[in-house]
């Protein structure tokens, strides 16, 4: 009987959210889409296996590696083609910020027509709402971060959400939710209001 390793829905960016190991399940996963990602250009194979307990999962090499399950919902659609649709916008929607939009290679399941359109052209459709919105309410902070030239702009996963250069330079950038004026930096460990950030800026430049 063909069933999943743990009832978890979503799609796996770290290690908190385990799928299983694929090696002796493999043969039961089919082939349906490879496309081109990312700024290196990797050519990304995608999988998907259908459980008897009502779960699709779908699997992701990269340039012909060995695939690992990145991404498990429980059926939510009467077709195969509907179910795996609904899970790849999910994976994608997840790797955007890292992988960019995916470009059409070939496909058993979708035409690139459909996949221009339906999929990555949906996405692009509901960012750019997105952003016009956010663009329309600037909020002080944002001006905050335009005056000391970090460029802000949309990040168009949510209405208000930005990013921005971080202060502390590098590659990386901060976080900011425009309207409760929070921010934040992984990579720097350094979150807080704007209070917070005009202080850490003077700290950095050397004027504290």
């Amino acid at each position: 009987m063909k069933t999943v390793f743990t009832p978890q829905e979503g799609v796996k960016m770290n290690s908190q959210l385990n799928f299983g190991d694929i090696t002796p399940i493999i043969n039961q996963f089919h082939f349906f889409l490879e496309t081109t990602e990312t700024m290196w250009d990797l050519d990304i194979q995608y999988y998907y296996r259908i459980t008897d307990d009502h779960f699709i999962q779908i699997a992701v090499s990269v340039d012909g590696t060995d695939p690992k399950i990145l991404a498990q919902y429980k059926l939510r659609n009467s077709s195969i083609k509907e179910n795996v649709q609904f899970v790849l916008e999910e994976l994608f929607e997840a790797n955007l910020l890292f992988n960019g939009y995916p470009k059409f290679n070939k496909s058993e399941l979708f035409s690139k027509q459909e996949f221009e359109i339906d999929i990555v052209g949906k996405m692009k459709r509901e960012k750019q709402q997105i952003k016009d919105e956010t663009l329309s309410k600037e909020t002080p902070i944002i001006a905050f971060l335009k005056k000391e030239g970090l460029e802000p702009i949309p990040s168009g996963t949510a209405i208000g959400s930005w990013m921005a250069k971080c202060p502390n330079g590098g590659k990386h950038f901060i976080r900011i939710v425009a309207g409760s004026e929070e921010w934040g930096c992984g990579y720097c460990k350094q979150k807080g209001g704007q209070p917070e950030l005009e202080k850490w800026i003077i700290t950095l430049k050397g004027y504290a």
